[in-house]
């Protein structure tokens, strides 16, 4: 079975299956978390690193504020 990884289209404020994603402060949490996921993903999952992917994301999805 093929894995599905979260995206994240910031654009649009939706994630891979097209539902919408709240925005309000419980919303920027989830698009973090979606994000520091993401990063965890493509760095090979390294453990340990949890609060560096956290703060990496949160620098990404925040900047625009």
């Amino acid at each position: 079975m093929k894995k599905r990884t979260p995206r994240i289209h910031t654009a649009e404020s939706t994630i891979s299956n097209e539902q919408p994603i709240n925005t309000s402060a419980n919303g920027t949490s989830q698009l973090i978390a979606l994000k520091a996921y993401e990063l965890w993903e493509q760095d090979g999952r390294k453990d340990g690193h949890a609060l560096e992917y956290w703060l990496r994301a949160e620098a990404i999805t925040t900047k625009h504020d």
